[in-house]
């Protein structure tokens, strides 16, 4: 049996509260030690049976409601994801649209590529064809002037 003040009055104030608010000191000491049996003291014994009930009916309420809660923000974060991935979506179809274009433009590319390498080989053989035909035209003119001049040469030195 507790006999602390602060026991005694808490059960003083429960006692008030629940079955009689004007229970006498002896009434409380045998209620404390059980020994009492009259209707109070099972009015007593029910109501805080109740009050028992009651407390964990309400933390029972109180785990729900916060399980609701953190459920909603669940729901939220999984609305705001698929918001996300309906963003990357689109970003990622309008990449793709890009994409192809810039395949498209390096296959055009290439294309212009093969045709300017066509281009300058067929360039590099002219020069070099133009190169061979100036020498040759630059040996007939030589040989031609050496035909020319020689003679005239010659006569003009045996003159001297």
């Amino acid at each position: 049996i507790c006999r602390c003040s602060y026991c005694r009055t808490d059960l003083q104030r429960v006692c008030a509260c629940v079955v009689n608010p004007d229970a006498s000191e002896s009434e409380l000491q045998a209620i404390r030690s059980g020994e009492c049996d009259d209707a109070n003291t099972q009015i007593f014994k029910e109501k805080m049976l109740m009050q028992d009930r009651y407390v964990l009916a309400r933390n029972q309420l109180a785990d729900i409601q916060e399980r609701h809660v953190s459920l909603m923000r669940i729901s939220a974060s999984i609305c705001e994801l698929h918001i996300l991935f309906q963003n990357m979506a689109l970003m990622v179809e309008a990449q793709g649209e890009l994409i192809h274009s810039i395949e498209h433009n390096v296959a055009g590319a290439a294309e212009y590529i093969q045709s300017a390498n066509t281009q300058l080989q067929s360039a590099n053989n002219a020069v070099t064809h133009r190169r061979k035909l100036t020498c040759c035209i630059f040996v007939v003119v030589l040989v031609v002037l050496c035909v020319i001049l020689g003679p005239v040469l010659g006569t003009a030195l045996r003159a001297q």
